[in-house]
């Protein structure tokens, strides 16, 4: 049923303020460095969201095609991050490598990634996997 489906709702500016930064202060490198691979995960989740709603028939070879591009382009900014670092946000595991680790751990599977090109996010997956009290879906 592709109906009377509302239009999506795109946000058109953010803006944002660093903690501990005095008024009018610039933000750093790195703090811009951080703002932009989380705009990258965010746009990868965002993705995999709309996918799921999508009708059918919008989802043509040619359409699908170009998301798996698109998914790769991601997949790439995350392993960008973690061939220097253990984490995606900070030196140990935290709420992004949580939230990212459900979508990621299934994208070769389930989503028909080629996880091979992504060796970073192969060992990523290997080290959340082995945390403490970790439980998997089909465990």
């Amino acid at each position: 049923f592709t109906g009377d489906r509302k239009p999506k709702k795109h946000i058109e500016r953010v803006t944002l303020g660093w903690h501990g930064t005095k008024d009018g202060a610039k933000a750093t490198a790195d703090q811009k460095r951080a703002l932009a691979q989380a705009d990258a995960v965010a746009s990868a989740v965002n993705l995999v969201r709309d996918l799921v709603n999508e009708p059918a028939n919008e989802l043509t070879p040619a359409r699908l095609a170009d998301l798996l591009d698109r998914g790769h382009t991601h997949l790439q900014t995350m392993e960008d991050r973690l061939t220097a670092h253990d984490w995606l946000a900070g030196e140990a595991i935290s709420l992004a490598d949580l939230c990212l680790y459900a979508y990621t751990h299934s994208a070769g599977v389930l989503g028909g990634f080629e996880m091979a090109r992504s060796p970073a996010i192969n060992d990523w997956l290997t080290r959340v996997a082995a945390q403490p009290g970790y439980k998997g879906l089909d465990d």
